[in-house]
């Protein structure tokens, strides 16, 4: 337990560093340093995973994936040398660490943006809000009606609203199909119509 507290400590001081470098929008610095996060946290996982308890588990599972969410963000830093698919593993790796996260959804929609791929960026954002512990979360509402809008949010016209609502949630078969089981803060949103 000693070993895998000492490799997080070391873990979340470099991740640090790199949301630094992020911040600076110096993207192979900051690839470089959540590299270095992820690899102690790998090497803690694949020595000790066994003998920590559920509390600490969810802990590390967090951590980690905040990491690779961060190194996904950071491949997208890039520009035209960004690497896509290392940002979609990165996405992907984080919401499978932790399913709760949401920035490994938003990473993930963000990959399939630069990828000029809408269609898959929503069904990310749809995934995470299908989740009832992700469903309030505002930040993935707020991207899935910028991916459904065009980056014009809701229209503040009553009739003009009511138009694209009426084409999200039944026109359009893609996206009706996409968005039919979601709850929460979008739904609400999205009833305004009613």
């Amino acid at each position: 337990m000693h070993y895998h507290r000492e490799q997080m400590a070391k873990a979340t001081a470099i991740k640090a560093v790199g949301n630094l470098a992020y911040g600076a929008r110096r993207a192979p610095l900051a690839i470089m340093r959540f590299t270095e996060a992820q690899t102690y946290l790998e090497e803690a996982k694949d020595r000790y995973e066994e003998k920590i308890d559920n509390e600490y588990k969810r802990k590390f599972s967090r951590l980690y994936s905040i990491v690779l969410s961060n190194l996904a963000a950071a491949y997208l830093l890039l520009g035209e040398r960004r690497n896509i698919s290392l940002a979609f593993g990165n996405a992907r790796k984080a919401i499978l660490t932790d399913p709760s996260y949401p920035k490994g959804y938003l990473r993930l929609a963000r990959a399939h943006q630069a990828n000029n791929d809408l269609s898959n960026a929503q069904r990310a954002i749809a995934e995470a809000l299908r989740r009832p512990d992700l469903r309030n979360d505002i930040g993935l509402v707020e991207t899935l009606i910028d991916l459904q809008t065009g980056g014009k949010g809701l229209p503040k016209d009553y009739e003009a609203f009511k138009r694209m609502a009426q084409n999200i949630l039944h026109d359009d078969r893609e996206s009706a199909i996409r968005v039919k089981d979601i709850g929460g803060l979008w739904r609400e949103r999205m009833n305004r119509s009613s």
